[in-house]
């Protein structure tokens, strides 16, 4: 009975020390002071051994809490900060309080806990020393906030930095006010880690240093007025997506050649990334997913740009490289609104070979002058079909179609007996500096739809309605595998020159969409194939008759040539009509070319209103 007795006290005793130790904010003061009693359960403030809960148990609203000011020290076991749902909740250490250390958490587990909506703000006014002393974790939760306002030290916090699930966007900001601060960066893992100004009038400077990685398991963002300028003899890995709001991004501020590798999308909507001394560093795209480029800021100085991402990069601003452009794995997808250029000094290093490397679009390149040959490294889709520029001067912009250029005209010279019936090349050349060069066209079978005699082979021009035969100065290679055919020397251009491969003789260099395809009229191929309505501004469909079966592929192309949209069919013996859905097409004329691996069609037209 005794014995019931002791354990029955035993337990009372637990429960009041749990109570007593669990101190939760009521804000009934009204006055948002840590030190006044009523703001807190019990109407007592926390002690050394509470666990401090800054939530929404007792108040709906919205609140802060100041800690005291002056030469005092708050000590208690943890601090936890959980506001409601779209709730916030801040506490701050004030720029008043100058004690060393002003907040002291004892607890070696979690010692503060920062969920979605809370901050936590360390403005602390003491001269010098740790204004927090953090025994065990700083856990900041996705969408939670620690600022470092002050200048004072902050390295044993940022290394208290928990990593486990559920920080990965947790944010940690510097927006220090006073001083010149050199931030803990190098063999650190942050969440999201953000660089600001607003605490210093608009305009901060960072440093760091060092020779170790930083991994960054979120978001990286430079707010506007900042400089951050970095010599790391190592790389930076995000995880999530740089983002620039203005500011300075200093790669190089050292003889260091750092890499960053950004794991999403790099969004600069204003700033500069660069670099300032003799390293050479590297950003680098590397997700695992396509990725967005938007730079409307830009890129100055020795910094290379390098795309390694099998999924590919997508431009959603125009941008124009420096240095240089490194094509490891993807495509980098562009655009007549956002085009890639690259300036004067810029070089591009990419394997030719690549079928998955290159620019998927339009490309420019500056300040040509008198240089011995410039590489475009472009394509479509899945085809890399370089095209380079050889004793070359000039601007120009260059750009392959996956398309048949019969359509823009089937009129040859009396050299040439036909042209590519599925591939073909622009180039736009500025009025200044004047143009002059040789053209030399790549070909890869059999993408390339059947390259069997390089004697033969030629480059042809549309000049006016008429392909004309712009030469074979040189051509190396194999036939049925890949090579390039150059032209004679070029000093004449108009607004946009169409280039393509062609061939003197029908016996060689079939250059059809199959070196095994006939012609539409041939027995057993596909026979006749119209569209109808013709003119819709929806829906149309593809009439066509075959005399046998075939698995096809119908490719359907604007009048520029770009492939819009490629549909695989099966196309049974006879009559066959397939239903083409053009809702989404931007008004125009489209082309559909029907190919199979044994028969062809001659293409057909439809106008979408």
């Amino acid at each position: 009975m005794q014995q019931t007795k002791t354990l029955l006290l035993a337990l009372i005793i637990m429960g009041q020390l749990n109570s007593i130790a669990q101190k939760r904010w009521t804000g009934l003061a009204g006055d948002g002071q840590w030190l006044t009693p009523t703001n807190w359960s019990g109407n007592s403030i926390p002690t050394a051994i509470d666990d401090v809960i800054l939530d929404n148990t007792f108040t709906s609203a919205n609140y802060t809490v100041l800690l005291p000011p002056g030469n005092i020290t708050v000590m208690v076991n943890s601090l936890t900060i959980t506001p409601a749902a779209d709730h916030t909740i801040e506490a701050i250490l004030p720029l008043t309080n100058t004690a060393i250390p002003g907040l002291r958490l004892t607890n070696t587990g979690t010692a503060l806990r920062i969920n979605k909506g809370g901050i936590f703000r360390n403005a602390s006014g003491a001269l010098s020393g740790i204004p927090i002393d953090i025994a065990g974790a700083l856990w900041i939760g996705n969408d939670g906030r620690y600022i470092h306002n002050t200048p004072r030290s902050h390295a044993a916090v940022v290394g208290n930095l928990s990593a486990s699930p559920g920080t990965e966007s947790g944010i940690f900001e510097f927006d220090i006010k006073g001083g010149g601060p050199l931030i803990s960066f190098a063999g650190k893992t942050f969440g999201t880690l953000v660089l600001s100004a607003t605490a210093a009038g608009g305009a901060r400077t960072y440093n760091a240093n060092g020779a170790t990685p930083v991994i960054i398991r979120g978001n990286f963002l430079i707010n506007d007025g900042v400089s951050f300028n970095l010599d790391l003899d190592d790389t930076i890995f995000i995880r999530g997506n740089y983002e620039q709001r203005g500011g300075i991004f200093n790669l190089g501020s050292g003889p260091n050649n750092t890499v960053v590798q950004i794991g999403k999308h790099l969004l600069q909507s204003k700033g500069i990334i660069t670099e300032n001394n003799n390293g050479l560093p590297i950003l680098e795209m590397n997700g695992a997913g396509p990725q967005q480029l938007s730079m409307a800021g830009g890129i100055a100085n020795s910094v290379a740009l390098k795309i390694n991402n099998a999924a590919g990069v997508v431009l959603q601003t125009p941008l124009s490289l420096p240095y240089q452009l490194e094509l490891t794995a993807g495509q980098v997808n562009t655009s007549s609104t956002n085009l890639l250029t690259l300036q004067a000094t810029c070089t591009v290093k990419v394997d030719s070979l690549s079928s998955t490397s290159f620019i998927n679009g339009p490309l420019k390149k500056l300040g040509l002058m008198a240089q011995d040959q410039f590489l475009f490294p472009i394509g479509k889709g899945n085809t890399h079909r370089w095209l380079s520029l050889t004793q070359v001067t000039g601007n120009y912009t260059v750009e392959f179609f996956r398309a048949n250029p019969k359509l823009m005209s089937s009129t040859y010279h009396a050299n040439l007996h036909h042209i590519s019936s599925i591939e073909h090349w622009t180039i736009v050349a500025d009025l200044s500096p004047t143009p002059q060069t040789a053209v030399k066209l790549s070909f890869n079978d059999p993408n390339s739809g059947g390259v069997t005699d390089l004697a033969t082979l030629r480059v042809a021009r549309l000049s006016g309605n008429t392909w004309s035969d712009a030469g074979n100065t040189g051509c190396m290679g194999s036939p049925g595998s890949n090579g390039f055919v150059t032209s004679y020397a070029l000093s004449s251009f108009g607004a946009t020159e169409y280039f393509s491969l062609a061939s003197t003789t029908g016996s060689f260099n079939p250059l059809l969409v199959n070196p095994r395809t006939r012609p539409a009229t041939e027995t057993g191929g596909i026979l006749s194939g119209i569209c109808a309505p013709s003119i819709t501004s929806g829906a149309t469909r593809l009439l066509l008759t075959t005399r046998k079966k075939a698995e096809a592929q119908l490719m359907i192309a604007d009048i520029m040539g770009r492939v819009i949209k490629i549909i695989p069919v099966w196309l049974p013996k006879g009559s066959n009509s397939i239903p083409i859905n053009a809702t989404s097409f931007p008004a125009g004329i489209y082309t559909i070319t029907v190919s199979a691996p044994e028969y062809a069609m001659q293409p057909t037209r439809f106008i979408k209103q």
